[in-house]
């Protein structure tokens, strides 16, 4: 896959950069919801489909636009738990270079 469609007008494609809102929920012993963030901005280096599931492959950018580490993240598709996880789609937004 090249490409991910975002709205109407914006797709994300290899070298695009995003940040993320929402995303996975971690489900404590004591039933308490704690939500599993991840901050900052990333880069686009991979999309993959799986089935209905789309997941994309970000790198880490810091301040001075420093590379860090590489990530999945789960954006489209059916939530589903796993392990105490509930796995809900992040949502992206394109940020400008």
């Amino acid at each position: 896959m090249n490409s991910f469609r975002i709205s109407p007008r914006i797709t994300l494609e290899s070298g695009s950069r995003f940040r993320l809102s929402g995303g996975p929920i971690y489900i404590g012993d004591d039933k308490r919801e704690h939500q599993i963030r991840q901050r900052g901005t990333f880069e686009v280096r991979e999309i993959i489909s799986r089935g209905k599931r789309i997941w994309i492959e970000g790198v880490e950018i810091g301040v001075k636009g420093i590379r860090g580490a590489t990530r999945m993240f789960f954006v489209q598709g059916r939530s589903y738990q796993k392990l105490g996880i509930l796995w809900r789609p992040y949502k992206v937004r394109r940020v400008r270079k």
